[in-house]
């Protein structure tokens, strides 16, 4: 497959039309696709510091946003999970097959925060 391009001629000042072939191999085609793309990064140059710029710190923005709200978030879930009176509990036994006996279906999760059947272990006199 061939393609025609226009290139640019520095030394002469002119448009030229080059012939490009699929052929890797010719070095002088290369040079001709670098040669068409040298204007347009020269007008580009200018621009592309400060979008780097830019775009560096929206990044790092970004990643400092997201950090923080998996932090926030964090912190949210332990407040709540630290609200659930379930080891306090004289109806809970730490027992893995049977938690709660009065309500083993909800034990030791966020809808045992305001159980009714609740009672605080009282301590045993002997």
């Amino acid at each position: 497959m061939e393609s025609d391009l226009l290139s640019f001629d520095r030394e002469l000042n002119k448009v030229k039309f080059i012939k490009i072939t699929d052929n890797p191999s010719n070095p002088n085609q290369l040079f001709a696709v670098f040669e068409l793309l040298y204007p347009l990064i020269r007008a580009f140059q200018p621009f592309l510091v400060p979008v780097c710029f830019f775009f560096a710190w929206a990044f790092v923005a970004v990643l400092g946003w997201g950090l923080w709200s998996a932090i926030a978030d964090g912190v949210t879930r332990a407040k709540q999970m630290h609200q659930i009176p379930c080891a306090g509990c004289q109806f809970f036994n730490n027992d893995y097959r049977l938690k709660c006996m009065v309500h083993p279906h909800i034990a030791n999760s966020e809808y045992a925060i305001d159980c009714p059947d609740y009672c605080p272990k009282t301590p045993v006199l002997y």
